[in-house]
């Protein structure tokens, strides 16, 4: 059995959310009432998926058996939703809408698909796994965060669109490629990649 997992967001919120809970080896094996009540991180109050995701579990017949995380479909403007896919390892995780900063920083692994927007630092610090996003993304696009002085380190980013300012900063192996144009600075610093 392939398992999915979609979650469709039904309230925006009005405070920044901290997402890293929204990864598919967070979420495999679970049921949906365990699934709703993962801990999200807006403000300086604890929410959960539930309060404002509908999550649904569904699963298809397949000749292969499946011991890898299920995939995950998050659905919804999550512009306000921060590290989305962060420190993902494995799996499948599919964005159907624009996303805040940080979505897939620090990936070691799997694939994340943004269909839509990615705000800035996407995929910052990187090791592994492929990122798709089809539109444009932010700034600092595989770059280091501040205080330290290597960046993307491996793993694809393909932005189908345009990218911001910072684009590969101190990066020292993987590839980032721009369909459209980047802003200044792009490839500051690279050691390689």
């Amino acid at each position: 059995m392939n398992t999915r997992i979609q979650l469709t967001l039904r309230t925006t919120p009005e405070m920044p959310v901290e997402a890293e809970a929204l990864l598919p080896e967070m979420m495999t094996g679970k049921s949906v009432a365990e699934i709703e009540s993962l801990p999200l991180q807006v403000g300086n109050c604890t929410e959960t998926v539930g309060d404002h995701f509908r999550v649904e579990i569904s699963e298809t017949p397949s000749d292969e058996p499946n011991d890898g995380p299920a995939g995950l479909e998050l659905t919804g403007d999550l512009t306000r939703f921060k590290h989305i896919g962060e420190s993902m390892s494995c799996g499948t995780l599919t964005v159907n809408g624009p996303v805040g900063f940080h979505a897939g920083a620090k990936m070691s692994g799997g694939e994340l698909t943004i269909n839509g927007t990615a705000g800035d630092y996407l995929g910052a610090m990187m090791t592994g796994g492929t990122i798709v996003v089809n539109g444009n993304a932010g700034h600092f696009a595989g770059s280091a965060y501040r205080g330290f002085s290597r960046g993307m380190a491996g793993g694809t980013i393909l932005i189908n669109g345009n990218a911001g300012n910072l684009t590969g900063p101190r990066m020292r192996r993987g590839i980032i490629a721009v369909r459209g144009t980047c802003g200044d600075l792009a490839g500051f610093s690279m050691g390689a990649g």
